[in-house]
């Protein structure tokens, strides 16, 4: 009995879980531009980065990094976190 009530309940979540929202789905314009919008904002902090990396300013560019990033150059060993020993050193 207890395993009838348990797979019941699982195809009752089931099926909540695949009736989605019940909102309507954006229209084809609404997700093209917010496609375009999110290219837009992708161009626009590579080229920040690209400016940031030009000036020389490594706390600038570092910036864009996780404090647990790890950044990897040819012939250098990893370098891993925002420390002086981690992605600032570049390579050795």
């Amino acid at each position: 009995m207890r395993s009838i009530l348990v797979l019941a309940l699982a195809a009752a979540l089931l099926l909540a879980g695949c009736a989605g929202s019940g909102g309507s789905a954006p229209s084809a314009g609404e997700t093209a531009k917010a496609h375009d919008d999110a290219v837009q904002a992708l161009k626009d902090t590579e080229a920040a980065w690209v400016n940031d990396i030009r000036s020389k300013d490594v706390e600038k560019w570092v910036s864009y990094y996780t404090d647990d990033a790890s950044l990897l150059m040819v012939n250098a060993p990893v370098a891993t976190g925002k420390t002086p020993s981690g992605i600032c050193s570049g390579p050795s």
